[in-house]
């Protein structure tokens, strides 16, 4: 009987020491995956702990002054290291343990001075004395730059001009370090350099100079999140600032934001709107003074810092909302966040709460190019009160009407006025006299090597549309395509059908006219306007501008006419590209635009009108509000699906149709594209003479 509970008691004591060696092991394994920035201590065997220590480098800063930043002066560059040690205190076994390196741009003000040539650059040499070429972040590219020496040993980095936010440079880095009883004595330290470069070019780079840039590189055992500071809601007086923390799983400790304020220099802790949103609104500001707005993140043993720069004005431009380089559909998210006052910006949001919109998350931008000014609204309420039509003699009710021959205008303010004969001539004569403004819809953009001269060039923004998990601009031709870009094979149909009629408002002398399909049926992936004029001729005329443009799925289902012209702009989009869809999707790098996409165009209370019916009471009356109307016919790429030979078009005085796709006198073209996701603003207010340049 006493051996049995000696036996007992010496089962039980066994059982609580392996018990407590488990545990042991186990905390040592979670304090481990815990450690960050500083040291982890892991416990691998009872009794026994490796240790993974961190050594943290300097900040990184670069000041370009006017004395240092300037012609023949050398580079500007600042560098620092951060290292990983790891101990192995048992002499039996391999310690092996990972980290990551990161860094982190506290405050990046600079931009391209000219596009495509970078000004900062990241280097990084790795433990093995090798030279980073490939970082985590894979649009980050690296690059071969000449400075202003023109030497033969070009400056090779990665091109961090505008970056912002936090870049991974090496994740899940793994360090073994050997047992102690080795010629290493337990031990393995890894250390990275990193150095940034501001590159002094041979060109004037004015518009970096007084600039500072500042980063920090971190060294961590953990993952860290994705962190995106933007401003919204910008008034004269006020802006609210939101963090937005993604990819991240464990807690985050606080959130903080400041602004460089004279009476108001302290930390104000975020409130969490959402999961991992957090934000603050700034108040009592000062209007048109610039403010330095910095976030404070604070989670396991890191702290990051972010500054950003904000004008207290409201945003109505891309010039307004972004610096040069920043992603452009980025940009036209960001103005409509920062000012979601649709009299500024001209933007909708098509999420759900929109009354009649896409609901497909787009941004785009709708109205009409024209407006009255507040001289000709002391007299009048819409323009076709000041021009008036008349054909062979007859007074037309609106000015967009088309007349076959002896078209006359008149100005309402000047009965004197007799002899314009042009929809376009009579809108320039009353801009040039006060009466109206133009390019109120700031979505021009320069798509070739210059617009001044070339006004071919010209392409506008539809909006930002989001294509997988990123947003795309999709651009549309300004003016319709002539036969230098389209050919004169494939659907090409005449150099001049038809002079346009009276209301035409683009810039060509000739006119050449295409069929949707000369062979008469409504499939596109077998017309050769889409196989041959855009896809082969007019791409290999863009040249390399051509790269810029994503291969894109187009839907080409189709849509009944009466679903396409009768019914309100969301039945159409409902029909056209949404669930009640014929879906057939087509890849292609050019395509034409949607209905939809020329519905969306016009101001939200015209959404409801039918596209055409025989009471006039249709899109015919949306012109003035729809900057798509060019005042001539042109295709669209959507196919009529009970009638196999048909296609929509946009008539001139602006309603939509179906008609046969071998119509012989053909129509306009217009190739539309969506940009790749990667494309940058440059510069630009997005008017027509001076557009958006891309880069």
């Amino acid at each position: 009987m006493d051996k049995i509970k000696k036996d007992k008691t010496f089962i039980v004591l066994a059982l609580l020491l392996l018990l407590l060696v488990v545990v042991g092991a186990t905390y040592a394994y979670f304090a481990a995956q815990k450690g960050s920035g500083g040291s982890a201590n892991i416990n691998v065997e009872a009794g026994t702990t490796d240790s993974l220590t961190f050594t943290k480098g300097n900040p990184i800063t670069i000041d370009a002054n006017s004395d240092n930043f300037k012609s023949g002066e050398p580079n500007q560059e600042d560098d620092t290291t951060v290292s990983a040690h790891l101990v192995a205190n048992n002499g039996n076994y391999t310690a092996t343990e990972t980290y990551n390196v990161y860094l982190n741009f506290i405050q990046n003000p600079f931009v391209y001075t000219k596009p495509n040539s970078p000004e900062l650059i990241l280097q990084v040499i790795a433990p093995d004395g090798k030279p980073l070429e490939n970082l985590e972040d894979k649009s980050i590219k690296y690059v071969s730059v000449e400075d202003a020496d023109g030497d033969e040993n070009p400056i090779k980095g990665f091109d961090i001009t505008t970056a912002t936010g936090l870049i991974p440079i090496k994740l899940t880095e793994e360090i073994s370090a050997e047992p102690s009883d080795n010629e290493t004595n337990g031990k393995a330290d890894e250390t990275w350099q990193i150095k940034i470069i501001l590159i002094n070019h041979d060109y004037d780079q004015q518009v970096n100079t007084g600039k500072t840039f500042n980063a920090q590189a971190i060294i961590t055992h953990s993952i860290l999140p994705n962190i995106k500071v933007e401003t919204t809601n910008i008034t004269n007086n006020s802006m609210k600032v939101i963090a937005t923390i993604s990819d991240y799983e464990d807690t985050i400790d606080n959130v903080s934001f400041k602004i460089n304020a004279d009476d108001d220099n302290n930390w104000h802790e975020a409130s969490n709107d959402d999961t991992n949103v957090y934000s603050y609104t700034f108040n009592d500001l000062t209007e048109s003074k610039k403010y330095e707005v910095s976030t404070k993140i604070a989670f396991a043993d890191e702290e990051i810092v972010k500054v950003i720069e904000e004008s207290i004005t409201p945003k109505k431009t891309l010039a307004d909302a972004c610096p040069n380089g920043d992603n452009l559909a980025e940009c036209v998210i960001s103005l409509y966040n920062k000012n979601n006052n649709y009299e500024d910006t001209k933007l909708y949001y098509h999420d759900a709460s929109l009354t009649d919109g896409a609901n497909d998350l787009s941004y785009r931008y709708t109205g009409g190019d024209y407006q009255l000014t507040d001289l000709a609204k002391q007299s009048y309420s819409s323009i076709n009160d000041i021009i008036k039509l008349n054909c062979n003699g007859s007074p037309f009710t609106n000015s967009n009407d088309y007349c076959e021959s002896n078209a006359k205008y008149t100005l309402s303010y000047n009965s004197d006025i007799d002899n314009l004969t042009s929809l376009k001539q009579t809108l320039m004569k009353a801009i040039a006299d006060g009466y109206l403004c133009d390019n109120n819809i700031k979505n021009y953009v320069c798509f070739g090597d210059e617009c001044t001269n070339n006004k071919d060039n010209l392409y506008r923004i539809i909006g930002a549309f989001k294509v997988g998990e990123k947003y795309q601009v999709k651009l549309v031709k300004a003016d319709e395509a002539g036969k230098d870009l389209l050919g004169e094979d494939g659907d090409f149909a005449s150099a001049d059908a038809k002079t346009p009629y009276n209301t035409y408002l683009g810039n060509h002398n000739e006119f050449p006219r295409y069929t949707w399909d000369k062979n008469g049926k409504n499939v596109w992936s077998e017309s050769a306007l889409n196989t041959q004029n855009l896809n082969v001729t007019y791409l290999d005329k863009l040249g390399d501008w051509a790269n810029m443009i994503a291969m894109s799925e187009w839907q080409v289902g189709g849509m009944t006419s009466q679903n396409g012209n009768e019914q309100g702009v969301r039945t159409a989009y409902e029909n056209e590209l949404a669930d009640s869809k014929t879906p057939l999707p087509h890849q292609a790098k050019i395509g034409l635009m949607y209905v939809t996409d020329y519905y969306y165009g016009a101001t939200k209370d015209r959404w409801s009108l039918p596209r055409y019916v025989s009471t006039l009471q249709d899109y015919r009356l949306a012109v003035w509000d729809n900057w798509t109307w060019i005042g001539d016919d042109f295709w669209f790429i959507t196919p009529r699906t009970e009638i196999v030979t048909d296609a929509f078009r946009a008539l001139t005085f602006g309603g939509v149709t179906a008609y046969l796709t071998n119509y012989d006198a053909g129509h306009a073209v217009r190739p539309t594209f969506y940009l790749n996701s990667n494309v940058r603003y440059v510069r630009g207010e997005g008017t027509s003479t001076d557009p958006i340049i891309l880069g």
